[in-house]
Parts: structure tokens; sequence; C-alpha cells
């Protein structure tokens, strides 16, 4: 009884436990052969946690079922990553890539992650105020010190980024957003950097570096 429930936690089956009591089954094959599906069965619901993430977050970013958007994750998530890491690199050069990896995961569960959410989540839900409104670009500056960071002040790594974030190439696998809100939050970066460009004159009139 002991031995049956021994195997039992292991997850053997009572048929497969009955032929390795009887010594009709090899014991360390079996072991090996348990293993391995007990690794798969691992690899398929940590897939499926993954994807339970990217629905629980894309729902806070939309504030609804967006079926559309729940669809084209399903659909990234069967892409093979292998495969697609490989097209990944041959397209980025390596301080692409170095950068690339920083970015956030819509899966993940990190504070950085939480935070990127949360900003999309407000801006959509802002939008209607205006690219130029106090809201709007109160968000947009925690987006540009957080594009800073991630970034590492290279302005040209960022523009590379965002045309591959407009450009919306599934391989990357980024959130998918409406074009008219990424056209939206390129109006209001604009503003800002014109609102932020209008305080450094002065100080550049008068020989102070910002």
């Amino acid at each position: 009884m002991q031995q049956i429930t021994l195997l039992k936690r292991l997850n053997f089956p009572l048929k497969e436990i009955k032929a390795i009591i009887d010594c009709q089954q090899d014991w360390g094959e079996s072991l090996r052969e348990q293993l391995e599906l007990i690794r798969e069965e691992k690899r398929r619901l940590n897939k499926i946690e993954t994807t339970l993430l990217e629905y629980i977050h894309s729902f806070e970013i939309e504030g609804k079922v967006d079926w559309d958007v729940l669809f084209y994750l399903t659909q990234l998530s069967s892409r093979n990553p292998l495969e697609e890491e490989a097209v990944i690199n041959s397209r980025l050069s390596p301080e692409e890539k170095e950068a690339f990896d920083r970015l956030p995961f819509l899966s993940g569960e990190d504070a950085e992650t939480k935070e990127w959410i949360e900003l999309l989540k407000q801006i959509k839900k802002h939008c209607h105020e205006g690219a130029a409104s106090e809201k709007i670009q109160a968000i947009v500056q925690q987006i540009m010190v957080k594009t800073d960071q991630v970034f590492q002040g290279d302005e040209k790594l960022v523009e590379r980024f965002w045309e591959l974030r407009k450009k919306q190439d599934p391989v990357f696998r980024l959130y998918p957003l409406d074009p008219e809100l990424l056209q939206f939050i390129e109006e209001a970066i604009i503003i800002w950097e014109q609102r932020q460009q209008k305080k450094i004159e002065p100080l550049q009139r008068n020989g102070v570096q910002p």
C-alpha cells in the first residue's frame, strides 16, 4: 500500500503502478518517462499561465474584453519562439537587441511591466481630452522618463524602436495598438518636446546649461 501511495504522489497511473510493483516494467525507465511527461505538462501549464497573464493585462489596458486583441495574442503565442528569436537577431543590431530585451513583456508581473500597463491604460482613458491637455502631457512626461531609462538616453534607439512600434510586426510580439492611438501618442510627444524646448531656451540665452 505504501508503494502505491508513493507512486501515486509521482502521478503514475494505477495500471503503470501495478506493472512497476509486479516488476513487469523497468524502474529507471519508468521514472525517466514520468519525468519527461511531468516536464511536458509543466511547459503546457507555463504557456497557459503566460496566456492568462496576457489576457488579464489586456483587459486592464482596454477596460473591456477585446476579442480581436485576444485572438491576436493567441496567434502570437502559437508562433515558434526559437524561430522568432532568430528573426529578431537578424533584424536588430546587438545594441538594438540589448535595448529590446529591456522592454517589458505583456506576460510580466514585475513592477516595471505594471507601470507601463498603467500608462497605456491612462492614455487610452484620457485621450479624448486632447494631446495638449495637462493630463495627457503628465502621462507623456512619465513615458519619456521610462523611455529614457530603457534606451539609456540614446535618441537613435528610441527612433528605431518607435518605427518598429508603428509597424507592429508580430515577430516582435508587441501589444497591438490602434494606428490612431499611436498617432495620438506621437502628437502628444511632439507637443511635450516643444514645451520642453521652450523651457530650455531662456536658460540657453542666459548661458545656463539645462
